[in-house]
């Protein structure tokens, strides 16, 4: 049975597959620095789920103080799992630590973002009772 456990900067180099399989190639170095930046803020939080010390999946987080109504909204910023553990639980599983996260965070609705091509993800989701409620625009700005 795999653990969930919070991840750590020394994580860093055992994501940077997951992260390929999340379609967000990175280096260990890159993720080294993200999750430092998010480590000690109390409105982030990230995850890795392990089997016998290797990783198979992933989950972060971030709080949201909502301007449209009261209380903050817990939004799923990444969830990944491996290809081969795909359909064994694993994401059942990063997904409600996740709730229970936004939970214990005074969070009132949880939410995230799915690209438009991830039909299996939007199925998860959805058997596990979120919505389909809009949709994200981007807009890539200079520096």
């Amino acid at each position: 049975m795999p653990v969930v456990r919070s991840t750590t900067p020394d994580d860093a180099p055992a994501l940077v597959d997951l992260f390929t399989d999340f379609d967000h190639p990175s280096t260990a170095d890159q993720l080294r620095a993200r999750l430092d930046r998010i480590a000690g803020d109390p409105a982030y939080a990230s995850w890795v789920a392990t089997t016998e010390e290797h990783p198979v999946g992933f989950a972060a987080a971030h709080l949201i103080r909502s301007i449209e109504y009261d209380g903050h909204v817990a939004q799923l910023i990444g969830l990944v799992s491996t290809a081969g553990e795909r359909g064994h639980g694993i994401g059942t599983l990063l997904l409600g630590t996740f709730e229970q996260w936004a939970r214990d965070n005074g969070a009132g609705r949880a939410m995230l973002v799915s690209s438009h091509y991830r039909t299996g993800a939007h199925r998860f989701y959805e058997h596990r009772g979120y919505l389909s409620t809009g949709l994200r625009f981007v807009r890539l700005l200079d520096a």
